[in-house]
């Protein structure tokens, strides 16, 4: 007997058709196109990039979007919900429910971060100068988004330099994370700052969100920033000394606010 979701009978008359696709005219069905058609963009994204990169590429063995049955149905759920609550002007519940989505892809294995940088962008666009609740699901996502930013990168640089001692990788392929890398802390101390500024003197914490205990957003937002601003300082020391001496100093204010000042803060970039 053939076993599923509600929906999933619906979807047996169009077998003759890949999953993705009988799922995305479900969806349109339904009458969820900006769902639908975001979930089409997601697997183009995910083709192109998989045949600019190459065969014998990371990005190329790399899982399949449209393969991925389980993930697919993941995003139906969320985008749906989300596109319900922005039919009904609710725009608290729609950015509420593209950050849970974005962070289930957040906290799954690195082969699905793609997926979770695009959610966390359509959530930034959606919450930004959202003010009902003073701004809370604003400094959230932001810091959410800057912490996937700032922790992953590191995870990443991690398993290069495994996978390039295995020559599972291509010195190409190296380079160009490398350098996506240092964009990452970038953008990770651009959204930690909006984050720090709109939680400044309040209690708002993150813990739900993520599922685990968390300080202050205001705190966690600081700590990260003089973690991501000692990062730069210590990749700008040997070309700038002068802008690895201000980034340092910005990260020693930063310390100083979440109460976490490290031993010997300076010793890194001098």
């Amino acid at each position: 007997m053939i076993t599923g979701p509600p929906w999933f009978h619906k979807l047996i008359p169009k077998h003759r058709i890949p999953f993705h696709e009988a799922m995305c005219s479900e969806i349109e069905e339904e009458g969820f196109h900006e769902s639908s058609d975001y979930i089409r963009r997601l697997i183009q994204l995910d083709h192109d990039t998989r045949q600019k990169a190459g065969p014998e590429t990371l990005l190329w063995k790399r899982p399949q979007l449209r393969k991925h049955t389980l993930n697919l149905q993941k995003l139906r759920f969320g985008l749906t919900e989300a596109e319900t609550a922005k039919k009904k002007g609710n725009k608290g519940a729609e950015a509420h429910e593209l950050l849970r989505l974005a962070v289930f892809f957040m906290l799954k294995n690195q082969d699905w971060w793609w997926v979770a940088e695009q959610l966390f962008l359509l959530c930034v666009e959606a919450v930004t100068g959202f003010r009902t609740d003073g701004g809370r699901k604003e400094a959230t996502t932001r810091y959410i988004y800057g912490l996937f930013l700032f922790q992953n990168q590191f995870k990443l640089v991690s398993s290069l330099k495994l996978i390039s001692t295995l020559n599972r990788i291509t010195s190409q392929e190296i380079s160009c994370l490398l350098r996506t890398s240092v964009g990452d802390v970038e953008r990770a101390k651009t959204h930690l700052k909006i984050a720090r500024e709109l939680s400044a003197g309040k209690s708002w914490r993150a813990t739900k969100e993520l599922g685990q205990p968390q300080d202050t957003i205001y705190i966690e937002s600081n700590s990260i920033l003089y973690k991501a601003l000692i990062e730069l300082g210590v990749r700008a020391r040997k070309t700038d000394p002068l802008i690895a001496v201000k980034l340092c100093t910005q990260a020693h204010r930063r310390a100083l606010e979440c109460e976490r000042l490290p031993v010997s803060i300076l010793e890194r970039v001098l």
